[in-house]
């Protein structure tokens, strides 16, 4: 048996490439995308996965309900680990709240996968406060990643959830 797939790839980054918006391949036109919201890009290619978004990828295909991911971020500055200089908000900023928005809109799942720095970062918890108020209209498509254990909001590095997603819908106030 032999199987193929077309794998339509899609990145935008600011003109210097140091700020990626959005992130999408689709590899089934006829099935919805899922949005998936991380904390900041590692890579800074449309080809080449670094180990999140290959999680991502593996693990928004194995639900079997997708056809394609978005991939967009709290912050869209390209960078292994994010520093002070990164949570400055300026007009890329709000590009990027742009991106955030039309990826989340477009799709029929926004999954949160930012994981839980907010607890311990303030810049980053008032990203995320942020976001989610720009999401509000979308509440009903929003949902966590967790595992089997229960634990929700973990970001895709997180080992419970590499192998699978339980995805939850985000309680709200």
């Amino acid at each position: 048996m032999k199987e193929k797939f077309t794998v339509d790839c899609e990145a935008v980054f600011d003109e210097n490439r140091s700020h990626r918006f959005i992130w999408k391949r689709v590899w089934k036109k006829d099935l919805p995308v899922a949005c998936v919201i991380t904390l900041n890009p590692g890579s800074d290619d449309c080809f080449e996965l670094d180990l999140t978004s290959m999680l991502i990828l593996n693990n928004v295909y194995r639900l079997r309900k997708y056809g394609g991911v978005s991939v967009v971020n709290l912050f869209s500055k390209i960078t292994g680990k994010l520093t002070k200089d990164d949570y400055v908000e300026d007009d890329v900023d709000s590009k990027n709240i742009k991106y955030i928005q039309k990826a989340a809109e477009s799709a029929d799942t926004v999954i949160i996968a930012w994981g839980k720095s907010g607890e311990t970062n303030n810049h980053i918890k008032e990203r995320e406060e942020t976001v989610l108020n720009v999401l509000s209209e979308y509440k009903d498509k929003l949902v966590w990643i967790g595992d089997d254990y229960g634990n929700n909001g973990l970001h895709p590095l997180c080992p419970s959830v590499r192998k699978s997603w339980c995805l939850r819908f985000l309680e709200t106030n």
